[in-house]
């Protein structure tokens, strides 16, 4: 049996004492409360039937602990099979490799047709550049710089002195450059986007998401697999908004629980189904031990969050609520299903519960 169910137990436990009023994000919908375990014989089954292997500790979670109920955001989803679940999942690297390679293709053809025009038209505004421009304009493009490289090499520009040279030399090369678009073919986009950003080019919404700081890579912490199916996987977490946690049960990064959001856009936790359950559990008791110290350090509920914010700890009314033993009255804030956000009058009350709260200490 996987040694931290204990711990889990012991865990979940504290945290439901915690927030007895079930105040942070979507605790309300399980109460940190887990639904009955399956029998191995269940497990089994369900494992036969889709051709899988569970992780083991996510199996022993399911036979000692519980199948779905208590867990990050609303909650643990049982388990049911998804489609695809028998297909061996391809790995996050993987599916970014194949994403990238279709998307860059994709988005330098959308480049080409947008910016062809702007993009032949430079070369004669070749002299508003300094001659680093110049230079680097030459890198982007891989342009060779034959004798010009004495000047290049290790970042020694000689500014405007050389720009006269570099026009002269290398005019007609980037001349049949400019007017030749299938050479745009050659480049990669993020070099398409820094020659677009060095020659003021305007991007539009649809090159803008790939176009923050070239933010092109295989390094990339999320992808966009919209083009590609996601299989070998289970439902983990439920985050809300279409977003979930999944759990690979198949193939590359097996045992690991990966990010879907609801515009397919993908991302590796790079960590266990036991792992990320109990950063949950312990995040939150750490936050509200945390919050717990600066509401007896500070006069002030704002001045609580504020300093709270800097570590980046947030819902930092909802801990307070907690440590103080506060529910939050339906009228301001509504129910389950229909929230009130904001509005002075929720902001009054706050401030009323923290002073009544420092009262007392």
């Amino acid at each position: 049996m996987n040694p931290n169910i204990p711990l889990i137990k012991t865990q979940l436990e504290k945290l439901r004492e915690l927030d007895k009023h079930c105040l942070l994000f979507g605790a309300e919908h399980h109460s940190y409360t887990l639904k009955a375990p399956l029998s191995e014989a269940a497990v089994a089954t369900f494992e036969k039937r889709c051709n899988i292997k569970l992780p083991e500790d996510y199996r022993d979670f399911l036979i000692h602990l519980g199948n779905g109920g208590a867990g990050p955001a609303y909650g643990m989803a049982p388990l049911k099979p998804t489609n695809g679940v028998g297909t061996p999942f391809l790995g996050v690297k993987q599916l970014r490799k194949k994403q990238h390679a279709f998307s860059w293709e994709q988005e330098r053809k959308m480049l080409l047709e947008h910016h062809a025009e702007a993009l032949t038209q430079v070369y004669g505004e070749l002299s508003q550049y300094s001659t680093k421009k110049l230079f680097e304009l030459c890198e982007e493009l891989n342009l060779p710089m034959d004798q010009n490289y004495e000047f290049y090499q290790g970042n020694g520009y000689y500014w405007e002195q050389d720009r006269e040279k570099l026009l002269k030399e290398i005019k007609e090369v980037l001349d049949w450059h400019f007017d030749t678009p299938e050479e745009y073919l050659k480049l990669h986009t993020r070099k398409l986007f820094q020659l677009c950003d060095e020659l003021d080019i305007p991007l539009n919404e649809r090159d803008y998401r790939h176009y923050p700081d070239y933010a092109i890579s295989f390094d990339d912490d999320y992808i966009y697999i919209e083009d590609f199916p996601i299989t070998g996987i289970v439902h983990a977490f439920y985050e809300g908004c279409g977003h979930a946690y999944m759990l690979v049960v198949n193939g590359a990064d097996y045992g690991k629980v990966i990010f879907v959001g609801n515009e397919k856009d993908m991302g590796l936790t790079n960590s266990s189904f036991t792992e990320y359950y109990l950063y949950w559990l312990n995040n939150h008791i750490d936050n509200f031990e945390y919050v717990r110290g600066l509401m007896h350090k500070h006069p002030t509920l704002d001045a609580v969050t504020n300093e709270a914010f800097k570590k980046n700890v947030f819902h930092v009314k909802d801990y307070a609520l907690g440590i103080m033993g506060v529910a939050k009255p339906t009228k301001l804030f509504g129910s389950k299903h229909h929230k009130i956000y904001g509005g002075k009058a929720q902001n009054e009350w706050y401030t009323q519960q923290f002073e009544a709260w420092k009262a007392k200490q």
